[in-house]
């Protein structure tokens, strides 16, 4: 009988070994240095907007990102158990090779 209460987990430092936070600055420094030069203003402009510009600026490959394996098979087990309900965002990572089936 599935669970009537969702599994949450955190990903920055959790599922996944890393922050994409500083993934993300990383990759922008690497694919276009000249737009990193722009970040300090990014800051400046508050903790939303300098996260929005950075997404925007930057394409983060999650299938590159180092995973705690440990973590994903507990939850390949509870997604058996039923407490993943919410399987579209998972559907969405596993499209980026985060998640296997």
């Amino acid at each position: 009988m599935p669970s009537q209460v969702p599994l949450c987990v955190d990903l920055d430092g959790t599922l996944w070994r890393t922050d994409s936070l500083i993934e993300s600055l990383l990759a922008l420094v690497k694919s276009n240095p000249l737009t990193a030069l722009r970040v300090p203003l990014w800051i400046l402009s508050g903790r939303a907007s300098f996260k929005h510009k950075l997404a925007n600026n930057v394409e983060l490959d999650v299938g590159s990102l180092p995973i705690n394996l440990e973590l994903l098979e507990y939850l390949v087990g509870q997604r058996h158990f039923g407490k993943m309900g919410k399987r579209r965002r998972f559907k969405k990572l596993s499209q980026k090779g985060v998640f296997c089936r």
